[in-house]
């Protein structure tokens, strides 16, 4: 499985995967469909258009990332991220 590590932790963290996820990537017009919460993970479902991904936050590891779900592209994910931050 392809992941896209983003090394926000603590901004992610504090906010939260949802909000953090539409601060992130708001202007690419992400829509959040589904929130897990677990002991020690979170996972946040969203898609931007017809690609749909899990957006990932583990506190044991302190890490963020994102994972394609189905055949979304990670590819083009990151690619458009790299142009918002521009």
């Amino acid at each position: 499985m392809q992941q896209l590590n983003l090394g926000d932790y603590p901004l992610a963290a504090r906010l939260g995967l949802a909000e953090y996820g539409h601060r992130r990537f708001g202007g690419l017009g992400v829509r959040g469909h589904a929130m897990e919460l677990g002991a020690d993970r979170e996972q946040w479902q969203f898609s931007i258009g017809h690609q749909r991904y899990v957006l990932c936050l583990d506190h044991l590891c302190e890490a963020v990332w994102i994972e394609a779900l189905g055949r979304a592209d990670l590819t083009w994910l990151a690619d458009q991220i790299q142009e918002t931050v521009k």
